[in-house]
């Protein structure tokens, strides 16, 4: 797997094309998820050890790195929808493969900046993440109702990760919401924090 890819990046250099690489589209591999996939914490560490890899790896063939393709599509699919194996609706279970995949995301990112400090990486190296934004819209004369959905909607789907790639935080009134009126626990621990501060990115995807 790993000749194969190098194989690729130098056949894409070759014909004057610059890959753009995403370290995970919804490719957990299957030990992993037979152990709950990003509902548990070893794979974050795991996915934090996999890119670190292909940065050192891949280093003179790939500039532009992403973390993750549209990580709002798995935790929404799998657990808010169901409509992806488990098949479950459980907003808990959503919200905390969210959480979990947005540390991953940023430990990866703390480790891009750390071999990029050492002369690790090629010149110019960037990393970023990429989204499919979907603003939601409310009917006309929206009541207080509508305009709490929204504010939520968009919270949970954009803001959440604009705010930890722009700022390295996540929205409060979304944690707010979630923890205090909702009830809902997300499974934080002590230093998560400081993670979440190393998630800024050089550059943004935008699915559209």
């Amino acid at each position: 797997g790993v000749d194969f890819y190098h194989r690729v990046f130098q056949e894409c250099h070759k014909n004057h094309v610059e890959p753009f690489v995403t370290l995970h589209h919804f490719d957990t591999p299957d030990t992993l998820y037979q152990k709950g996939d990003f509902l548990n914490r070893d794979t974050i560490d795991a996915f934090v050890e996999f890119s670190k890899y292909c940065f050192e790896e891949y280093k003179y063939e790939v500039t532009y790195w992403f973390t993750f393709n549209e990580p709002i599509v798995e935790p929404e699919q799998q657990f808010l929808h169901g409509v992806w194996y488990p098949y479950q609706k459980d907003f808990k279970q959503s919200i905390n493969v969210q959480y979990n995949i947005t540390l991953a995301h940023c430990l990866a990112v703390a480790n891009f900046r750390k071999l990029k400090a050492e002369g690790k990486l090629c010149e110019g190296a960037k990393i970023g993440m990429i989204n499919c934004f979907a603003p939601p819209y409310t009917k006309e004369n929206p009541s207080p109702e509508d305009l709490e959905a929204v504010r939520m909607t968009d919270g949970l789907h954009n803001r959440w990760w604009l705010d930890v790639v722009a700022h390295g935080h996540l929205p409060q009134d979304v944690l707010d919401t979630v923890e205090n009126d909702w009830k809902v626990e997300i499974n934080r621990r002590p230093g998560d924090e400081a993670i979440l501060a190393q998630g800024k990115v050089d550059w943004l995807g935008f699915n559209y």
